[in-house]
């Protein structure tokens, strides 16, 4: 694959960990990387504290940067998820090619205007709406209830204490089933 074609160019003592969903390629990669035990409860917390992420898939870049941990993606995609990041100087694209030596500068953070990672953090979860907040507004404008959008750095993305139970209260299966197919589309 994409990572193992430079993965002994990889700098000097620093630790990896492996996530490999092809198992029979482990003998491509160098042998004191440690490979992970599919599958992993939370990656997200390796993640969050890796120096680096390094992935041929779009998919993992991309969480590792919104984690503000710098990505390089060594895939072929041209993604316009990945853009925003890469604008953000979080997400890399290289060719494998020549990936090492960008790799380098990432671990060791001498890449120029790279953001820290709680600043970066701090950034998307104040410009970024989160998703499920989005979708439960949407609901509760359905339901006829005050429709409130919060952004992804809000704690409480129904909006009021007991929101939740409110919501609960008002809806049955049938009823939210029937209020989303009655629904105008937007």
């Amino acid at each position: 694959g994409a990572v193992a074609s430079f993965s002994h160019d990889f700098p000097e003592g620093v630790p990896v960990v492996l996530s490999l969903e092809d198992k029979p390629t482990r003998p491509a990669y160098p042998a004191h990387w440690q490979m992970l035990q599919e599958p992993v409860e939370d990656i997200h917390s390796i993640l969050f504290f890796a120096r680096a992420v390094v992935s041929s898939g779009d998919s993992m870049a991309r969480e590792g940067a919104m984690l503000g941990v710098p990505a390089l993606y060594v895939g072929f995609r041209e993604m316009a998820a990945n853009a925003l990041l890469e604008r953000e100087n979080i997400l890399f694209k290289a060719e494998p090619q020549n990936a090492a030596p960008l790799l380098a500068k990432l671990v060791d953070r001498s890449q120029p205007d790279l953001p820290t990672q709680a600043g970066l953090r701090e950034k998307l979860l104040h410009e970024w709406v989160d998703v499920s907040s989005f979708i439960l507004s949407r609901i509760r404008t359905l339901l006829g209830l005050p429709a409130v959008l919060a952004r992804s750095g809000s704690h409480d993305p129904l909006g009021t204490p007991g929101s939740f139970q409110e919501l609960k209260h008002k809806t049955t299966p049938n009823s939210l089933s029937q209020t989303l197919q009655s629904a105008p589309t937007p």
